[in-house]
């Protein structure tokens, strides 16, 4: 096993959105009013970074993102 640091997640990408949010991404209060902000930047194909077994900083952008669209379910409110 090897630990590495991995480069900051780029603007683009969903991980940006959540640290710009300043919220934790594994749980988010999704409902209107809470992360209104956040919630405007996820309506949006971004990309969403991976990172498996093999981790190449050299070719990141290619090998670690593909576009996703997470906002799909809609909210009943």
């Amino acid at each position: 096993m090897q630990v590495m640091k991995v480069q900051p997640s780029r603007n683009d990408s969903y991980e940006q959105q959540f640290h710009l949010a300043g919220v934790n991404p594994c749980l988010v209060e999704l409902r209107a009013g809470i992360h209104d902000k956040l919630c405007d930047a996820l309506r949006r194909e971004r990309l969403e970074q991976f990172i498996g077994v093999v981790y190449r900083p050299d070719t990141e952008l290619y090998s670690h993102y593909a576009q996703a669209e997470l906002w799909r379910v809609r909210l009943v409110r």
